[in-house]
């Protein structure tokens, strides 16, 4: 019995050697996460916002035709108009009506004058000068008073209308207002030609050109999504947002469904990156640059790498690393070159 007792603690003994030799060689490696190095295309994506207008470019401004005093206003801002409704109803001056049968007046003076002329001509007591400046006299007050007719001035109320479908933008007078000639009354945007400015950090400008690609969606409204492309990008920051507009321009029928001053958000795309990808957990720094650990036969090894392009999530590495190869995510930061390791988990999906 002694010599059993003896013997069953001699294996005992071994045993323990065995696991503490273990738990040891265990507690000189580093336990890590590990994801796999995937190939794929990262795209440079700028997100800006900006509001829905109508295009300067195709907006009408109505001004006042003649002299006159303002009788009614038909329309408001953001009113939906036809073509052929009423806008304005203009009701002639005082000063419009009385050039108006000075005009009249100045067309019987001068057909008379001609006629005179024309007689003293075969009298021989004028010249044909003299009849050629009647002749003239007689053109020039003919265009005035044609003039003065499509004015509408020749009646005493004149309603304007819209020449076309639209949106009024802006109404810029009131009943009772006695405004002058060319005075603004009001524009109308073209609603199947609209705008949207998306505003983009000063920074990021220079790197958007026209015909960059740009994806267009409202935020409360998942119906509205638009292709498009940049048509221009202005030179200088907006005094109110501190941002430089970069113009869209929207032709129907993608104009359906948008309504003016509605936010829209812009996706730009700017480039597109093709490699391998790693998520931003694996990447480290030091003196010699950008550097991640990948993992072979239980040792990591320590590998320099360069960045083509990053997102919010992940990088693109330019060069070789090949799709599969297993790089360290969790526990990397106390790692050195050769360290032995032991994966508790493998990310990759």
């Amino acid at each position: 019995m002694r010599i059993n007792s003896l013997a069953l603690c001699a294996v005992f003994a071994a045993g323990l050697f065995f696991i503490v030799r273990g738990a040891r060689a265990d507690d000189a490696s580093s336990l890590v996460q590990t994801v796999s190095v995937r190939a794929g295309t990262l795209r440079q994506v700028i997100t800006a916002y900006g509001t829905v207008e109508p295009d300067p470019d195709r907006t009408h401004t109505v001004s006042m035709p003649h002299e006159g005093i303002i009788a009614n206003v038909f329309v408001r801002p953001g009113q939906i108009i036809r073509a052929g409704d009423p806008l304005v109803e203009i009701e002639n001056s005082p000063g419009a009506t009385a050039r108006y049968d000075q005009a009249v007046a100045a067309v019987r003076f001068a057909k008379n004058d001609l006629a005179r002329q024309k007689r003293l001509l075969k009298e021989q007591l004028a010249t044909h000068d003299q009849v050629a400046a009647a002749e003239k006299a007689l053109a020039d007050a003919q265009a005035n008073y044609a003039q003065m007719q499509k004015t509408g001035v020749n009646h005493k109320n004149k309603t304007l209308r819209s020449p076309f479908d639209g949106i009024v933008t802006a109404v810029m007078a009131g009943a009772g207002a006695h405004l002058q000639t060319n005075a603004v009354l009001l524009t109308i945007g073209n609603k199947d030609a609209l705008v949207v400015a998306l505003g983009l950090e000063p920074e990021d400008a220079p790197r958007i050109k026209p015909g960059t690609p740009v994806h267009l969606s409202a935020p409360l409204d998942p119906a509205v999504s638009i292709d498009a492309k940049i048509s221009n990008v202005l030179g200088m920051t907006d005094p109110a947002t501190h941002l430089v507009d970069a113009l869209v321009q929207i032709d129907k029928p993608a104009t359906n469904g948008l309504v003016l001053g509605m936010t829209l958000k812009g996706k730009i795309d700017l480039a597109a990156y093709t490699g391998a990808i790693v998520p931003h957990a694996a990447l480290m720094e030091d003196g010699g640059g950008m550097y991640l650990f990948t993992v072979a036969d239980g040792l990591a090894q320590k590998k320099y790498v360069t960045v083509a392009f990053d997102n919010d999530k992940n990088a693109v590495l330019k060069g070789a690393l090949a799709a599969g190869t297993p790089v360290v995510v969790s526990g990397n930061a106390a790692l050195n070159d050769g360290d032995a390791v032991r994966i508790s988990r493998d990310n990759s999906q």
